[in-house]
């Protein structure tokens, strides 16, 4: 059988920033023969469903970790000490960049997909990591198909990967700050159906952990799916009985992000007199900001 930490651990841990043959050479998966069958329809169906889909999974992903975190931290109530939960390397934690190389990856492959008519797996390797996909092809013609000889390519393959890392995590950053830096890097400008819309709701539930929350090129429709729902429920509670629980605030401010164009730092600012953000601010008690990003897309200073 197939380790699938061993398997998938080059993938992840060696060298996320580049895309080089180093980065994945432990990744068994790409010389079996079904790479060079096409991608699945219903995958297909799901991963094109709309231009939000890499936004709304990956935030799904993210409010499951810091749940599990926060599942984690009540370990101590049943007897685990900090130190304990140090040594087994909790809370969960990500080295910086990590979320936001995969939103750039996730979406390559979502836009590939809505583009091109039936790809197979290996074309979407070769199309994404050109000199990647002509390493294992490589390795797919010395196999032929001949599945008893995998073993022998799968150590191969770890003998060339890269050392695993340590126990040392003093750099990797929270979940809460790799949520900021993916939430900081999503262009909200990008939606523009009812169905890439509709998304936002998601997409502002999952982050809601976030005490700060950075939306950039976000429009009025998109905010108000993106909160409605949670100021119908503040509204309601506050009608209710006295000792009716209203749901916790985590998000304390909203920072709004413009491009350096005019057009949209206007369309930006425009939102001030917008009622669902005096809304946002009279109901949930939320902070407003403006700012703008920079050429590489992060929040000028």
């Amino acid at each position: 059988g197939i380790h699938n930490d061993v398997t998938f651990s080059g993938a992840v841990f060696n060298k996320l920033a580049r895309d080089s043959k180093e980065s994945l050479e432990a990744n068994v998966l790409f010389v079996m023969p079904q790479v060079a069958g096409p991608v699945d329809a219903d995958v297909r169906a799901v991963l094109t469903r709309s231009r939000a889909v890499p936004e709304e999974v990956i935030s799904s992903w993210l409010r499951e970790l810091y749940l599990q975190n926060k599942r984690y931290e009540s370990l101590i109530s049943s007897g685990f000490t900090v130190d304990d939960l140090v040594r087994l390397q909790l809370p969960i934690k990500l080295p910086p960049g990590t979320v936001r190389d995969i939103y750039r990856k996730f979406r390559a492959v979502c836009d590939l997909l809505a583009t091109q008519a039936n790809p197979t797996h290996q074309e979407l390797v070769q199309s994404l990591f050109p000199e990647l996909g002509e390493y294992y092809q490589q390795k797919q013609s010395l196999l032929g198909g001949d599945l008893t000889s995998v073993d022998q390519v799968f150590g191969e393959l770890l003998a060339k990967r890269g050392e695993l890392p340590g126990s040392d995590v003093s750099g990797y950053h929270t979940i809460e700050e790799v949520a900021s830096e993916f939430i900081k890097g999503v262009d909200f400008s990008r939606f523009s159906s009812d169905v890439d819309n509709s998304v936002c709701g998601n997409i502002g539930d999952n982050l809601s952990f976030l005490p700060t929350l950075w939306l950039r090129n976000i429009n009025e429709k998109q905010l108000l799916i993106m909160f409605s729902g949670l100021m119908d429920t503040m509204l309601k509670s506050a009608t209710e009985k006295k000792d009716s629980k209203k749901p916790k605030l985590i998000t304390r401010e909203i920072v709004f992000l413009s491009s350096s164009s005019s057009s949209s730092t206007d369309a930006i600012h425009s939102l001030k007199s917008c009622k669902i953000v005096e809304d946002i601010q009279a109901v949930l008690g939320m902070k407003i900001s403006f700012g703008t990003v920079d050429n590489n897309g992060l929040p000028s200073s």
